[in-house]
This record gives structure tokens, sequence and C-alpha cells, in this order.
């Protein structure tokens, strides 16, 4: 039977625990605010990649040469905001979530630097931004009006200026952020998210390297940005995924188009440039006590962070007792064909442990009911098996009974603070039996 959470909160930490969470923008977020809200001593370390490259984040992509995409950044970091911690930051989360109407110019965004009050701005959901912005504290409001002037003077500097049309303002501040910070991407991070005291770190997984994501699938198509790896597809696998440099040229593509498969697969590699572990995702893997992989869009979010070079040994050589792969509930466009071992596989592929032998996976959750659905990501392993590749598999309820697409977040954290304690506990007793 588990244990009740409010009996965990006791039992489980002695000590503080400390959780690092692989995760993109949307797929860890009730797992997160369970973590954050409910288990408060407990201290999370989120780690996100930048490789998102779509709709207004490739633009803004496109406009500053060298920039990673925010977009996972701002929403981990909106969607923490506590409320009763600061009374601004509900206004500070509206701002951040804000998406600018077809009716934005850049002269509304130019309004909101005025120092001397924002009743300028009209043609903005009737000046609704300005309001929102005399709701922050002074200081605050002067950084984000900073933030925006060093966006609005780069763009006039380059004479080109993005489509604002369902931009979110989130994003066009984090681009003013990291022009402030020297274009120094995780400098930017750290200035983005010390806006507003969060319950959790926020760290990119490399050290800001510009990387875009490509993939290739088993009947040789080619998705050649993270935008295609995410959207509709054929039904073909995807074989691998790959970080390069700079996108596909036109002429590179037509280059590899007549390739077999397999001359396509090595060409890639080939063409590949690698980022490395940054500092902080280094440090909150040594000292991490549980490491979650945690659910989500698994060949964007999840396993290009497994990629970067460090992170693999960094798990390797981590002291957390349990290191637990979430499983989607549903299959998303880019694993619609895969089952839960077949996901399995396709993680320990991407920290190169094909099979587990470092122990890189221990545990394994997985939502029986979605074995039922029909987008359901089914377990077409043989049998009762308990165990794959030496990953404990433990089956449960962990989807939202309002939401069933949803991950729920208290039997998931529960869960993975008891296969901690547990773990902690089977490892003492081994110390103690040497």
């Amino acid at each position: 039977m588990s244990m009740p959470a409010v009996l965990l909160s006791k039992a489980a930490w002695c000590e503080p625990v400390h959780v690092v969470l692989f995760c993109g923008g949307s797929g860890s977020s009730p797992i997160i605010a369970e973590l954050v809200r409910q288990f408060p001593d407990v201290q999370t370390t989120l780690v996100v990649n930048g490789f998102d490259d779509g709709k207004s984040t490739g633009a803004l992509r496109c406009l500053i040469p060298g920039m990673l995409g925010p977009s996972d950044y701002r929403k981990n970091f909106s969607r923490l905001l506590d409320f009763s911690v600061a009374k601004h930051a509900v206004a500070l989360k509206k701002i951040l979530d804000y998406r600018l109407p077809a009716s934005a110019t850049v002269g509304d965004l130019a309004n909101l630097t005025c120092a001397s009050g924002c009743n300028k701005v009209s043609s903005v959901s009737q000046g609704e931004l300005a309001h929102l912005l005399s709701a922050l504290p002074r200081d605050l409001r002067f950084r984000l009006q900073t933030y925006i002037a060093l966006f609005l003077q780069y763009c006039h500097c380059k004479s080109q200026y993005p489509t604002l049309t369902d931009c979110s303002l989130g994003n066009l501040l984090f681009a003013g952020a990291y022009l402030a910070s020297g274009s120094e991407f995780n400098a930017c991070v750290k200035m983005f998210v010390s806006l507003c005291p969060v319950g959790a770190e926020i760290v990119n997984v490399s050290r800001g390297e510009c990387r875009v994501l490509t993939a290739l699938k088993e009947d040789g198509t080619l998705l050649c940005s993270e935008a295609e790896i995410v959207s509709p597809q054929g039904q073909s696998r995807i074989l691998d995924v790959f970080l390069l440099p700079r996108t596909l040229s036109s002429d590179q593509i037509a280059e590899l188009e007549p390739l077999a498969v397999s001359e396509k697969h090595l060409r890639l590699k080939s063409l590949q440039a690698q980022a490395h572990i940054s500092p902080e995702a280094e440090v909150a893997l040594r000292n991490a006590d549980l490491i979650v992989y945690g659910p989500g869009t698994q060949f964007s979010s999840l396993f290009p962070s497994y990629r970067v070079l460090g992170v693999t040994d960094g798990i390797r050589h981590s002291g957390a007792c349990a290191k637990v792969f979430v499983a989607n509930l549903e299959v998303d466009h880019d694993i619609q064909t895969l089952s839960l071992t077949e996901l399995i596989d396709k993680a320990l592929q991407m920290m190169n442990d094909s099979c587990n032998e470092s122990g890189l996976i221990t545990h394994v959750l997985y939502n029986q009911a979605s074995a039922l659905r029909q987008r359901g990501l089914k377990w077409f392993n043989t049998g009762l098996a308990t165990a794959y590749k030496n990953a404990q598999i433990i089956s449960g309820d962990f989807e939202s009974p309002a939401t069933p697409t949803v991950h729920s977040g208290l039997p998931v954290v529960t869960k993975l603070l008891e296969l901690r304690l547990a773990s902690a506990r089977s490892t003492t007793l081994r110390s103690v039996e040497k």
C-alpha cells in the first residue's frame, strides 16, 4: 500500500531531498506543480533544453542568431509563480503569457517603454498591458521596460521587425534579457527567472551553444526542424535525432535526398556539433537524490537533452538512489507507433546505454489505463513482466480523473518519493551488510 502523501512528506526526508527533473514546457507541469506546492522541502531543479524553433520562437531565433529558444523556460517560470509569495505575481504571469493580437504594432511595444505611465497604449487590448505593467513594483516594471526597449533597439538596428500576431510577450521580454546579458544564454535564464521568486531552479541543460534539431525517420524522411518533429507526420518511426549547428540548407537537403537511409544517418552524424553540459546541470545531477525523466514530446523536449555531452556521465555518476522514467500517457506525433518498451529503448539509445548496463533508468512509471485507449501508450510486452532491461516497471493510476490525457501530480510525486525512500533504505542496508 502506498504511504499517504502527508506521512510521506514527513518520513521521506530527514535531510533535504534534491530532485532533478528533465522536462519540456508542458508535459511535466502537473508533476512540477505538485512538487513545488505540496512538498516545499524538496529542492527541485528543472533541466530544460532550448532547441525549440516553432512559431514565434523560430522567428526570434532567426532574428537573433545564436539565441536558443526561450519558450520552455518562460512556460516553466510562468507556471511556478506563486501568487501567495508576491502580490504582483498575478500581473507578471499575465504579462509573460500575453499573446499579442493582430492589431498590435511595434509602436504599441514602444509605448510600453515609457517610464512616465503606460496609459499611452490603447490598441493592445484597450490598454490591458499598460494596466498590468502599472501593477508591478517600480524596479520590476523598469526591468521589463528595459528589456522591451533593448529588443526594439536591436530590431531598429537590423531594420527587421518580427510579426507580432500571436507572439508571446514573454518571449520578447526574454529576447531583451538575452541582449541585456551580452548574448549569454545561461546568464539570460538566470536573469529572467530572477524577476520573481519561484519554488524551483530552472537551468539550461547545455552551455548555451546554438543548436537546431533535425530528425531522420526509418523510411528516409527528413524532419528538418523541431517544428516538423512535433507536427503531424507519416507513420514511419523516427530513427534518430541530431544536434546541428544550423538548419540544413536546400543544397544539403538535395544532396541527402537520394542517399540510402544508412548513408543519410552517417552524413547527418558527421554534420553534428556537440553541445556540452552546463555547470549548473552538472552540479544538479551530481547532488541529486532523485532523477526524473519527465513525460512530454520526447524527440524534441527530452531526448535531445540526453544527447548533450556530459549528461549521461552526470546521470551515471550521480548519487541519486532512483532514476525514474515517467512514461507518456498518450502517443504524440513523434512517438505515434512506439510501445512503452520501445520508448524506453529510444531513451536508452539517446543516453548511449542501450542495455541499461549503468542503471541510468531504475524505475518506469506506466499508466495502466493508457493500454485501453486508442491513442494511449501501449505496453506490448509479453506476459505480466514487472521489469525491463533492469528497470522496474510500476503500473498504476497516474492520470488526472478530469483530464485523462494529463498526469495527476499527487500520485506521480508520491510514487517518486516512495521510490527514492525505498531505494535509499536499500542502499543503506547493503552498506551495513558489507
